[in-house]
């Protein structure tokens, strides 16, 4: 195989928000698929529309009916129950018509891969860098690409999942196999459309037990953060800041990691968010002060 950095990482090109999903579950299927935004929304509608809690309920009522002892808080709470079925549906509604548009035959038949493991649930997560392909090997993070990788167990077959996740100039990279060494050394490669050896050495920078909740809960993380529509900036926006931000949410020791760099950029952000919060409260504060001259 050919060498290559991570996906076009430094060779330039505009970020697409989208994903890029890579299996290597299923020979038989396409290798590699894009996924848009409004497909991966429809994912994630789909995802734990029935809160653990409201199915508490649900049973708690049923138990009661069914030995006669319900109450009018229980006639209250199935009112509930309707409505949230009706949501649903509506719901798998909107997931119906957002899959019929966006999701084409391929991509359905990958989907189909990564929808059955959203239930597994994160058992270990490391932090890996390796060279990018415009720089020579160095020791220095900031010069290196960065990427996420997590294993999940599917509690029920205990069947393993291993998985990375990366950000670079074009995508969010998402890449699933049953072997570890598919997505620590191998990436793909968009421009060639083939699968290459990612640029060595790749070094392992952390590591942490993993938060024990499903992948569902990490991509809804993803979604929730809106890091889908954040372009890629090369200091503010770059895999060093999308690593820190899945570690930091698939780990379940509460482990952080960051470069100096980025835990730099963080806090530049972080006090010019403050200072424009404070400036505008100023700004309120002056305005409302102000007395109308006839």
């Amino acid at each position: 195989m050919s060498g290559s950095g991570s996906s076009d990482l430094a060779k330039g090109g505009n970020f697409t928000n989208q994903w890029l999903y890579v299996q290597h579950v299923d020979k038989e299927k396409d290798m590699a698929s894009t996924i848009t935004r409004e497909s991966f929304d429809e994912i994630i509608l789909r995802l734990n529309t029935f809160p653990d809690s409201f199915i508490s309920e649900l049973l708690i009522v049923a138990e009661r009916m069914a030995n006669g002892k319900s109450t009018i808080f229980d006639c209250i709470l199935m009112e509930r129950i309707r409505e949230e079925v009706k949501r649903q549906e509506l719901i798998d509604e909107i997931a119906e018509i957002l899959s019929d548009r966006n999701f084409s035959d391929n991509l359905k038949a990958n989907v189909v891969i990564l929808k059955s493991s959203l239930k597994d649930v994160i058992s270990h997560v490391e932090v890996y860098s390796n060279p990018l392909p415009a720089t020579a090997p160095t020791s220095e993070v900031a010069f290196q690409n960065t990427f996420v990788s997590f294993k999940t167990d599917n509690l029920e077959t205990k069947g393993e999942m291993w998985w990375s996740l990366e950000k670079n100039e074009k995508y969010i990279v998402l890449q699933q196999s049953p072997y570890k060494d598919d997505v620590i050394q191998k990436i793909y490669d968009d421009g060639k459309k083939e699968l290459v050896q990612r640029l060595g050495p790749v070094k392992l920078l952390d590591s942490a037990m993993g938060n024990s909740k499903d992948l569902g809960y990490l991509l809804r993380a993803i979604w929730d953060g809106n890091l889908i529509n954040t372009n890629y900036h090369l200091l503010f926006s770059n895999c060093q800041n999308f690593a820190s931000f899945i570690f930091e949410k698939a780990n379940g020791q509460g482990k952080k990691w960051s470069t100096p760099l980025s835990a730099f950029v963080d806090v530049f952000i972080s006090r010019n968010k403050k200072t424009n919060s404070i400036g505008a409260q100023r700004i309120s504060s002056n305005t409302t002060g102000l007395k109308k001259t006839p």
